[in-house]
């Protein structure tokens, strides 16, 4: 008669080491400029890599900068993605140290829209950046 007898440790977990992962200090700055030329306003999104590494924009459809417009009581007049759909694309906008990438939209003012009216302009990127600006239409 043979008789095995198996006796196993508890498996005590080994924490693995962490890998060190040095994240690059990046700092994007946003601004917008208002061309106006009559009732057509152009707007230009500028995003500035102040930072001393490279730095990537990360972009999940081909809308890449949304425009809302709306009156100074916050009525929207104008949104650049209502009623519109935009290729489902994965695109990286690199941007090296100390220079910039810029992103512009247009719109027509309808004649009816005067008096101030409040621009934010979204880099859609992940996070999304954006800026804002308040521009008068006659």
């Amino acid at each position: 008669l043979l008789f095995m007898v198996a006796t196993a440790e508890p498996a005590t977990a080994v924490p693995s080491p962490r890998p060190t992962v040095t994240q690059p200090i990046v700092s994007l700055q946003t601004t917008l400029q208002v061309q106006k030329q009559g009732r057509h306003l152009t707007f230009t999104a500028t995003v500035h890599n102040a930072a001393s590494e490279p730095a990537a924009l990360q972009f999940t459809d081909a809308g890449l900068l949304q425009i809302v417009v709306t009156a100074a009581d916050g009525t929207q007049l104008y949104d650049s993605r209502a009623g519109r759909m935009f290729a489902t694309v994965m695109k990286t906008v690199s941007i090296a140290p100390g220079k910039d990438a810029t992103f512009t939209a247009a719109w027509d003012a309808p004649a009816d829209v005067t008096g101030n009216v409040n621009v934010r302009a979204t880099v859609r990127t992940t996070p999304p950046l954006t800026a804002t600006a308040t521009v008068e239409l006659p």
